[in-house]
């Protein structure tokens, strides 16, 4: 779809938005005033009886030894998305030509999803967004990237040398 002209266009780079949410993750490529859904999947919760996986051992009428091997659902669905995602951003990087990407995803699974990314991948992402924006029009993804590039995060070097001029200044020096 044709993006508003009050909104960044992507005119020289392509940038790659990756959007997840707990479970599923979108993704849309943004390129020369138009912004495409490329893919995305949902992964859903099994379902498991209460008593799955138990065993008991048991010899001459007695029983010695019961329990349980009790896999929790949420690590396992973590486990089955991360996967599927890096599958994913493996197709994305060898059918387009990425070099900038943003990250728009919860706060408690962000450092998860880097790790899943290649570095050479890592070092693309430009934005990251903590959130759960699974469910936003990609125009207000388009806008929060606007903001975000009005006001530019300060490097720790950018920081220092802007404070080091802010005391000459105050002291008379230019």
């Amino acid at each position: 779809m044709k993006i508003s002209k009050m909104l960044p266009q992507f005119e020289r780079e392509s940038l790659l938005l990756i959007v997840t949410g707990k479970q599923e993750a979108v993704f849309y490529i943004a390129k020369d005033g138009v912004i495409t859904k490329v893919t995305s999947f949902k992964i859903k919760t099994p379902k498991y009886s209460d008593r799955e996986g138990f065993f008991a051992t048991r010899g001459h009428g007695k029983t010695f030894v019961s329990g349980s091997v009790y896999e929790s659902t949420k690590e396992k669905v973590r486990h089955i998305f991360l996967k599927v995602l890096k599958k994913h951003i493996k197709e994305i990087r060898a059918q387009h030509l990425i070099k900038k990407s943003a990250l728009f995803c919860p706060g408690y699974l962000i450092n998860d999803i880097m790790e899943v990314f290649p570095v050479s991948f890592r070092k693309s992402i430009v934005f990251s967004f903590r959130g759960n924006y699974y469910e936003e029009h990609p125009f207000q993804l388009l806008e929060k990237i606007k903001g975000e590039s009005i006001n530019p995060p300060w490097t720790k070097e950018g920081r220092e040398i802007l404070q080091k001029s802010e005391r000459a200044r105050k002291i008379g020096r230019k």
